[in-house]
């Protein structure tokens, strides 16, 4: 997504006065700090601090403090008026995204959620783009790499070209929090129970996986809430 937005900006000629105004950073965000210095206090401190735009795609169900983590983006990122979207599988009965548990599991893989299936897999790592033409045309995205193998040797591999990837002990992280995905109804939740308004959830689009060797189908839901304090 972010490259789609770079591509716009470099190649529309109606993006030509702003192409230069826009800036791209890129760190990890976490609770306590969203941002380190000096982007810390360039981007989110003062009257006019915060995004326009945060968004994150494929990136929740990994997470298993959703709850937290969407408070931490509403209130600590997002400017007033400002928007959190986000794009995940939709979960519930009809549901067939799953990631299997048989071993353990490597994150690894360039934009693709590869243990099986490659669809762009987008999360953990943030990335804002900050506009200045007149008003601030502030953007951030949640944005990184997943995959999951599910052989000992993959893993060993894995572990040794995504460092980057790995949890707070070293390790690979064996689970997948959220493997089902969310319905509409409990990322509305979510959302509003961080503070959010005019929250709006659908099913998006559908796409075929191949997971253990089998075709199966995934519903992406999308979802978006305005920041109004």
């Amino acid at each position: 997504m972010l490259d789609y937005l770079n591509h716009k900006l470099s190649t529309n000629p109606e993006n030509a006065e702003i192409r230069d105004k826009v800036k791209t950073v890129n760190h990890l965000v976490t609770f306590d700090s969203p941002l380190p210095e000096p982007e810390l206090s360039q981007y989110l401190s003062g009257p006019e601090s915060g995004f326009d735009m945060v968004y994150s795609t494929f990136a929740l169900h990994h997470i298993e403090d959703a709850q937290g983590i969407v408070n931490t983006l509403s209130d600590k990122m997002l400017n007033k008026d400002g928007w959190l979207i986000m794009i995940d599988f939709e979960g519930g009965a009809n549901s067939h995204h799953r990631h299997g548990h048989g071993g353990n599991h490597g994150h690894g893989g360039n934009h693709a959620h590869a243990h099986g299936h490659h669809h762009g897999h987008e999360g953990h790592e943030h990335h804002g783009q900050h506009a200045h033409q007149g008003e601030h045309g502030h953007h951030h995205t949640h944005q990184g790499e997943h995959g999951h193998h599910h052989q000992h040797k993959e893993d060993l591999a894995a572990k040794e070209t995504n460092a980057h990837l790995l949890d707070g002990n070293s390790k690979i992280p064996d689970f997948v929090p959220r493997k089902a995905g969310f319905t509409p109804e409990s990322f509305t939740q979510i959302f509003k129970n961080a503070g959010l308004v005019d929250v709006s959830a659908q099913y998006a689009v559908g796409m075929i996986e191949l997971l253990h060797n089998r075709d199966m189908w995934a519903n992406v839901v999308v979802i978006k809430g305005r920041q109004d304090r």
